[in-house]
């Protein structure tokens, strides 16, 4: 799967990513700090005010999508409604 991602979104995702990776199995941990490494460089390297497609494997999309969807869930009990929107979007690219 392909997302065009600009440096919001890429620190969105290294957030969310960031903030659930401890929650899971090992096996799933290890895609999550994988793929994460890979975002941070990543975003490292975008310029400002730019996009940049970013591909992902399945088993990664599917991390991500526990991963954000478990980090919108903690948003929506502590009542952010502004986290929950952003999550939402970025929930909406990856579906």
């Amino acid at each position: 799967m392909k997302l065009k991602l600009d440096s919001f979104y890429f620190g969105v995702l290294i957030n969310g990513l960031h903030s659930q990776r401890m929650q899971y199995d090992d096996e799933t941990n290890i895609i999550i700090d994988t793929l994460l490494l890979r975002l941070v460089d990543e975003s490292n390297k975008l310029k400002p005010n730019r996009k940049k497609k970013f591909c992902f494997e399945s088993v990664e999309v599917s991390a991500i999508r526990k991963c954000l969807l478990d980090w919108r869930n903690e948003q929506l009990k502590a009542e952010k409604e502004a986290a929950v929107e952003v999550i939402g979007e970025l929930l909406a690219m990856v579906l």
